[in-house]
Order: structure tokens, then C-alpha cells, then sequence
């Protein structure tokens, strides 16, 4: 979708990360067409990036999932959800076209 080809040329990579090699075999990619190419997949075998997540932004552990975020290097969040969202795409596009144009 346009969406993603926003997302691609915003040249940052999106971060999908699951909890386990069984959480991520049950991943459907098919239920999400057009993920952009720049998707990275990766393993929290230890929970340590997930805990780390939530100690960083005083998310609870029984807070629901999926956290999205959108940071930087300097350890800023430039835009948080958490918990299934409708409009997701639209919202991250939205927060990703303010942060171009600063």
C-alpha cells in the first residue's frame, strides 16, 4: 500500500519482535499483506528487550500487547500505542510525516 511505501522510503526500519520461535512460527504474514520490505524479524528468547521496553516507559507487565513505537537513538518516544488499534497504519504514517517535516 501507499502506507508502506511511505514507511520504506522513511528509509526506518519497522521491528517486529516476538516473545518466542513458537509465537513467531504461529505468525501469519499472509493475515498482513504489504508488510513494508524494510521488516525486521527477530526473537525476545529472554524477554530481556520486552522487559527493558516496559521498565523504559512504565508500561505494566500485564499492560496488553502489541506495543508500538516509534524512537530514536537518543532514547526519545516519538509515538507509543498499546493494545490492538484500528487505523494503526494511519496513525504511525501520521506520526511519521510530522517527524519528516521537522
Amino acid at each position: 500500500s501507499a502506507r508502506n511505501g511511505d514507511i520504506e522510503a522513511w528509509k526506518r526500519p519497522l521491528v517486529i519482535l516476538f516473545r518466542s520461535e513458537d509465537e513467531a512460527k504461529r505468525f501469519n504474514k499472509a493475515e498482513f499483506p504489504g508488510l513494508p520490505e524494510n521488516t525486521i524479524w527477530d526473537i525476545d528468547k529472554d524477554g530481556t528487550i520486552e522487559k527493558d521496553i516496559r521498565r523504559q516507559m512504565s508500561i505494566k507487565d500485564n499492560a496488553p500487547l502489541p506495543i508500538v513505537f516509534i524512537g530514536d537513538t537518543f532514547d526519545h518516544v516519538l509515538f507509543f500505542s498499546q493494545g490492538y488499534t484500528i487505523n494503526m497504519g494511519d496513525q504511525l504514517m501520521n506520526a511519521v510525516n510530522k517527524l519528516k517535516t521537522k
